[in-house]
């Protein structure tokens, strides 16, 4: 969305739920993991405290190139945004700032976007 202001990234946590509940209630199966820092990054987000919203890594193309976001677990920490080998690119919203100007025109969900993971543990 071009043009938006400064804080208004509101809505990407909103497409995100969205794209999640899409995935469970559809019975989307989990992608296989593109490398072996994603299966590291998976195993890291389970062995954490579960999260409300549930955590998720999403696979989409970003700047003609395959990415994977993984949300954030709450408002006051960034979410992230990894290149196809790893690399973090930017975090696209949260955090105290709320978005990462080098990513500032990332858009979920964006081009051929499917959930890569979900954690399954339910928030009591």
């Amino acid at each position: 969305m071009a043009g938006l202001a400064s804080g208004s990234r509101g809505w990407i946590a909103p497409a995100l739920a969205m794209a999640v509940l899409a995935a469970l209630f559809i019975g989307a199966t989990r992608v296989k993991p593109q490398g072996d820092w994603l299966a590291l990054r998976i195993q890291e987000l389970e062995r954490a405290a579960p999260a409300n919203p549930p955590r998720s890594i999403v696979a989409t193309r970003y700047r003609g190139q395959r990415v994977y976001f993984v949300a954030r677990r709450c408002c006051d920490f960034p979410s992230a945004l990894y290149a196809a080998d790893g690399r973090l690119l930017c975090h696209p919203d949260g955090g105290f700032i709320g978005r990462d100007e080098r990513c500032a025109d990332f858009q979920l969900p964006g081009p051929d976007a499917e959930v890569v993971w979900v954690d399954p543990r339910a928030v009591p």
